[in-house]
């Protein structure tokens, strides 16, 4: 009896049964086809494998494309705008000075001085001015006032007939010396100035000795208790 096993010839036999025969050709038909089974399915998963490795590789594949950095401009740099007023400095030729009444505290007398920009344009004055006090001839009397402790204030700014003061303070007459000294009135120098004004006035009697008047000056606009 001829066939084929496994897709190859076989040689026919002669055996005692051929009830045996048909069962081993049975059973070799059943292993055939499992190999046969097994040799597609082994078909299919390299086929699938090489699929998925081209598929892989394919994916993996990675396509470069130089994108130009985005370029962010330099700071420009913009130069601060200070806006600035300018305001000149008060001259004597500008100012004219007047006094106020005097007030007594505590054996102090305190004597207001006014500055009035009697000039056409806006000018400023700030700090300290300079007072003394004056007899005949222009002879000072005692010592230039000192300063009273106080920082200089803010820039006044005058302008046209506008005006501000600083305060002139000594020893009350009579306090620190029997026989006063009546002064014709105050030479003042306007601050940062060389040149000064005359203010007339019968308020101010010192001592004779300089260090008995205690003739102090305060800044422009600031008080004597401020």
């Amino acid at each position: 009896m001829g066939g084929m096993i496994c897709g190859m010839p076989m040689k026919p036999r002669v055996t005692g049964s051929a009830a045996l025969v048909i069962a081993l050709v049975g059973v070799v038909a059943a292993g055939c086809s499992a190999q046969s089974t097994a040799s597609s399915t082994t078909s299919r998963s390299s086929t699938s494998t090489s699929a998925s490795t081209s598929t892989s590789t394919t994916g993996s594949t990675t396509t470069t494309t130089t994108v130009p950095p985005t370029t962010t401009p330099p700071p420009v740099t913009v130069p601060a705008t200070t806006t600035t007023m300018a305001v000149a400095p008060c001259t004597p030729k500008q100012l004219s000075v007047s006094g106020l009444p005097v007030q007594q505290q505590a054996g102090t007398v305190i004597f207001p001085i006014v500055f009035v920009n009697s000039g056409t344009a806006v000018c400023g004055l700030q700090g300290y001015p300079g007072v003394s006090a004056v007899v005949a001839n222009g002879v000072q009397l005692g010592a230039a006032a000192g300063r009273g402790g106080r920082p200089p204030g803010p820039l006044v700014s005058l302008g046209p007939g506008q005006t501000t003061q600083a305060l002139v303070t000594f020893v009350s007459p009579g306090t620190n010396c029997a026989h006063p000294t009546q002064a014709l009135g105050l030479r003042i120098y306007p601050p940062n100035q060389t040149a000064a004004l005359f203010l007339s006035t019968g308020a101010v009697s010192l001592c004779p000795a300089p260090a008995a008047n205690d003739l102090l000056v305060y800044p422009i606009g600031i008080g004597s208790g401020q």
